[in-house]
C-alpha cells in the first residue's frame, strides 16, 4: 500500500473564466490582505492513496549450447482519490495483469542465434476526464490492446588471418503485430469550450538490422 499519491488536476480556461469558478476551485496565493484579490488556481494536485500486489515467477535453464529464460508477472495496480469517480478504485497507469518474456540462446559452432518472445496486457489510460464546479472529477478509463513481439536474430564469427569478424542480422517484430507502447494527450482550449485529443503511440514495426563487426 502507499499513501501520499499526487495527481495533477487540469482545469480549463473556459471553467476559469466562468462567474462562480472561485467559490469551487482552490485558490492561489494563501490568504491575501482584503484589499487584494485571490486569483483561483489554473490547475491543482490532489492527494490520494494507492496499491499494488502480485506474483513473480522466474526460471532458466543452461546447457551446452542451449541457454533459456522465461519469466512471468501476475499483478494489478489501483489507486484511490475522494475527487475522482467518488472515490472508486481507478486503474493505475502501471497497472499490467499479465506480462511474460522468453528468451532462447542457441550456439551451435560459430553461430549465435536467439528469441525473444515478449507479452504484456495492454496499460490502461484516461480516454475521458470531466473537471466540473459543483461534482466530483468523473474519469473513464481504456486500455491499450495487449503487446506482443517476437525478435529473433543470428551472428556468425570467424577470422581471417589475425583479423576477427562477427557478421550477422536481426529481426524486430518478426510478425509485424501492430503494438502500442504510449498515450498521447492534447488539451485545447478555446474561448467557451475545451476538449482533449488521445492518440495512441505506435511501437516499432517489422525492421532489418545487419551488422558487421571487425576486431584486431
Amino acid at each position: 500500500k502507499s499513501s501520499g499519491l499526487q495527481e495533477y488536476i487540469y482545469v480549463s480556461n473556459f471553467l476559469r473564466n466562468t462567474p462562480d469558478f472561485g467559490n469551487y476551485f482552490p485558490k492561489s496565493g494563501g490568504n491575501p490582505p482584503p484589499e487584494e484579490k485571490s486569483e483561483p488556481a489554473p490547475s491543482y494536485f490532489i492527494s490520494g492513496t494507492g496499491k499494488s500486489y502480485g506474483l513473480d515467477l522466474f526460471m532458466s535453464y543452461s546447457a551446452r549450447r542451449y541457454t533459456g529464460w522465461f519469466s512471468y508477472s501476475l499483478s494489478k495496480s489501483v489507486q484511490q482519490f475522494s475527487e475522482i469517480n467518488d472515490g472508486a478504485e481507478i486503474p493505475a497507469l502501471t497497472d499490467q495483469t499479465h506480462q511474460v518474456s522468453v528468451t532462447n540462446l542457441f550456439t551451435p559452432g560459430k553461430w549465435n542465434l536467439g528469441a525473444v518472445l515478449l507479452f504484456q496486457t495492454g496499460r490502461p489510460y484516461a480516454s475521458f476526464t470531466d473537471v466540473k464546479m459543483d461534482g466530483p472529477i468523473t474519469r473513464k478509463y481504456s486500455r491499450m490492446s495487449d503487446y506482443f513481439r517476437c525478435d529473433v536474430s543470428a551472428n556468425y564469427n570467424f577470422t581471417l588471418g589475425l583479423i576477427r569478424f562477427k557478421a550477422g542480422m536481426s529481426v524486430i517484430n518478426l510478425f509485424d503485430n501492430r503494438n502500442y507502447y504510449d498515450v498521447n494527450s492534447r488539451t485545447f482550449d478555446f474561448e467557451n469550450t475545451s476538449f482533449t485529443e488521445t492518440n495512441l503511440i505506435p511501437s516499432q514495426r517489422l525492421s532489418l538490422n545487419l551488422f558487421l563487426r571487425i576486431s584486431l
